[in-house]
């Protein structure tokens, strides 16, 4: 596991099958298996996902008006690239962030802001997530609508 770690950026999808395992295996029969989670960085080679679903989600983020941000920095450049003319797109845009602190929101807003994006509406929930999930904040959020990506 720990070598699958180390390669993560090497690695490449060669088809769109993905399989649920039950068990936390590593190599079965003839293919390595690992988890489908990726870990945003600034600067990385490629996305973690098939390259064929890219342009599904392109597609699905024209349609964004809500922009929900939870524990992401906004400084993954291959999606910003992606997403901020997408995005841009929509004038009433708004951002979200929820955030542990004012400072880690703005800092988060500042990335997005220096990428192009700007935001019409803009929101911060301080505190992390589960105090947003438990506190009155996740109904004022749901409650102002939109599409939420």
């Amino acid at each position: 596991m720990n070598a699958i770690i180390d390669l993560a950026d090497s690695l490449r999808y060669q088809s769109n099958d993905f399989a649920i395992m039950h068990q936390p295996a590593v190599l079965s029969a003839r293919h390595a298996y690992f988890p489908a989670i990726s870990i945003p960085v600034q600067k990385k080679s490629h996305f973690s996902c098939p390259e064929t679903w890219l342009p599904f989600l392109e597609k699905q983020l024209e349609g964004v008006s809500n922009l929900l941000i939870i524990g992401w920095r906004g400084s993954e450049e291959h999606f910003l690239k992606m997403a901020v003319p997408v995005l841009s797109k929509n004038a009433e845009l708004s951002i979200s962030v929820v955030s542990n602190t004012d400072k880690s929101a703005q800092e988060t807003h500042t990335l997005l802001q220096s990428s192009g994006l700007r935001a019409a509406h803009r929101y911060d929930y301080l505190g992390g997530f589960t105090r947003f999930i438990l506190s009155d904040d996740v109904k004022i959020f749901l409650r102002r609508g939109g599409g939420v990506a």
